[in-house]
């Protein structure tokens, strides 16, 4: 059966509660020395966090998986909202983000949209995107850990946002 994790992330006043397989767990227990298990939802928070403390603005924070997006909304620099959508077309991850955008009554013209994860430049997601923002960004871990020049000129990291995060955690 599942193991009840809680967490807190305090400076949004977010208390997180994840149910975590039993036999993960002790899997992971028999072959690391005291792992950190953790839901996906913290690093994606304490990273859009550290950012919204630099920029005290009002922004939407959208990471991309495979089939789903986590968004996080800040208006002047206050936690609004957090939430994953499971999607499956194109489609349907418009209407989520339209219900987003509506039920939080964004103002498209104040909100700036930070994106990171599994999208590009070029892809659909992006097109769709940029029907309703004006200022598009690609969240980049530069500016929460130190990271190489010599890796940060040579790829783009805002795939890997989540997961370099993971270190704001410990």
């Amino acid at each position: 059966g599942p193991e009840l994790r809680t967490s807190t992330i305090q400076s949004a006043g977010i208390n997180h509660i994840a149910a975590i397989n039993s036999e993960l767990i002790r899997g992971l227990n028999a072959r690391f020395n005291q792992p950190l298990i953790i839901s996906s939802i913290l690093p994606f928070m304490e990273s859009t966090l550290q950012i919204i403390r630099k920029a005290h603005s009002t922004q939407l924070f959208l990471n991309f998986h495979e089939d789903a997006f986590e968004a996080a909304y800040y208006e002047r620099g206050q936690f609004i909202f957090y939430n994953k959508f499971e999607f499956s077309t194109d489609d349907e991850f418009n209407y989520f983000l339209l219900q987003v955008i509506e039920q939080l009554e964004i103002d498209l013209l104040k909100t700036s949209l930070q994106v990171s994860g599994r999208i590009d430049r070029d892809d659909e997601h992006m097109r769709r995107l940029r029907k309703y923002f004006n200022e598009i960004s690609f969240a980049e871990v530069t500016n929460l850990v130190e990271v190489p020049s010599s890796i940060a000129s040579k790829t783009s990291l805002h795939p890997y946002f989540s997961l370099i995060s993971l270190g704001l955690c410990e």
